[in-house]
């Protein structure tokens, strides 16, 4: 970790410390852990909750390598994506959209 803010944030994250030790305790892939992360990020209970907003736009995203990431999640974060209406990088993109401008 380095101090001060960072240079060219792609994200940004807000962890309480009932997130940490949830993200903490998730055994498996990197699948499992992007999918405990997502539900954080979804939760209704603030203190269960990932304060997260995308700042870069979606081509920095893209070219940085993090739709690479997501589908080295491979069939389980596919399926979790389908059963919340994410299931093309289109859809991916507008969520991208909606996040920047929230």
């Amino acid at each position: 970790m380095r101090p001060g803010a960072a240079r060219d944030p792609d994200f940004a994250f807000r962890f309480t410390p009932a997130t940490i030790q949830r993200l903490a305790e998730v055994k498996g892939d990197i699948a499992d852990v992007a999918v405990a992360l997502f539900d954080l990020i979804a939760a209704k209970d603030e203190d269960a909750q990932v304060g997260f907003r995308i700042v870069a736009p979606f081509w920095r995203l893209v070219h940085r390598g993090y739709v690479r990431l997501l589908l080295a999640g491979g069939a389980k974060l596919l399926a979790y994506g389908t059963t919340r209406g994410v299931r093309t990088l289109a859809d991916v993109e507008r969520l991208v959209a909606q996040s920047r401008s929230s």
